[in-house]
This record gives structure tokens, C-alpha cells and sequence, in this order.
């Protein structure tokens, strides 16, 4: 199995299939078989019951619900995001950022490093900045890659 990162099997979202079939051609390069792996390391006595592929998902070399192994670079916490705005954008930009985060709670959770922003989420953030006139990249507090489960 091709190991991008570590992955913690609490992460895995509710209803998501894992999978526990080793003679699929794609099961290398399949986050269903990396969470079924992980879910026989982690969990082996607590599951006893789950959402699974079944082997008649794959029929001539295909899987019907292959799931190709997708990363993003997530960032959280932004404690310096302010450290080069002038005084005279710093409310509007911090309150542009709030209103992006849906409120002030959220704000503070993701400036907390409780709350991962999506590469997405960074974007909106760098394009406020650009809006005042800051063309360097915010930089925040610390970076990784996590895998994207899509249904």
C-alpha cells in the first residue's frame, strides 16, 4: 500500500466504505483498502460491524468505488497573520477573515490552531490580503497534508 501519511482512523468520516479486498488490482492506491488496513491496526477488537465494499465492487480489473489516495495541504493556526498589516487595514481584514470563517468563534478556533483551514480556505485568505494591497502569501502557523475523503 502506497503510504502518502499517517492516517488516524478517527479521522475517517461516519458512512464512509472502507474496504478489505487484497486481490483488487487498485487496492494499493485505494483510501477504502488504506482505512480498512488502518481500521485491522487500530480497532480490530471494537469493530465488529461496518461499512465495507463488498468484491462484487470490482468486476475486470475496475472497482465501482475506487477511491484514489488525494491530499491537501491544510494550515492552522495564524497567530502572525497580522505581524506586516499597516493599522489602517487591520480591522478590515481581520473582520473580512471573520466573516470568511462565519464568525468570531470560529475565527479564534481557527486562529487557535483548534480548526484546520482548507487550501480553499487559504486562498480566500491570501485574496483579502491582495485586496489591500499585501502581495506576499500569508503564512501560517503549521502545515500538513491530510487526505481528502470525497464521496
Amino acid at each position: 500500500m502506497t503510504k502518502i501519511l499517517n492516517l488516524n482512523f478517527k479521522d475517517v468520516p461516519n458512512g464512509w466504505a472502507m474496504c478489505f479486498n487484497d486481490h483488487c488490482a487498485l487496492h494499493e492506491d485505494c483510501l477504502r483498502r488504506l482505512v480498512g488496513e488502518q481500521a485491522e491496526k487500530e480497532a480490530p477488537d471494537e469493530i465488529m460491524q461496518a461499512l465495507c465494499v463488498t468484491p462484487m465492487a470490482y468486476r475486470e480489473g475496475d472497482c465501482k468505488l475506487y477511491a484514489a489516495l488525494v491530499t491537501e495541504r491544510m494550515a492552522w493556526g495564524f497567530k502572525h497573520l497580522y505581524d506586516q498589516v499597516l493599522k489602517v487595514h487591520y480591522s478590515n481584514i481581520k473582520n473580512a477573515i471573520i466573516d470568511l470563517l462565519k464568525g468570531q468563534s470560529n475565527y479564534y478556533r481557527y486562529r487557535n490552531g483548534e480548526r484546520m483551514l482548507s487550501e480553499a480556505q487559504q486562498q480566500k485568505i491570501a485574496d483579502i490580503f491582495r485586496k489591500y494591497g499585501y502581495e506576499q502569501e500569508p503564512v501560517f502557523d503549521h502545515y500538513e497534508e491530510h487526505l481528502i475523503f470525497k464521496f
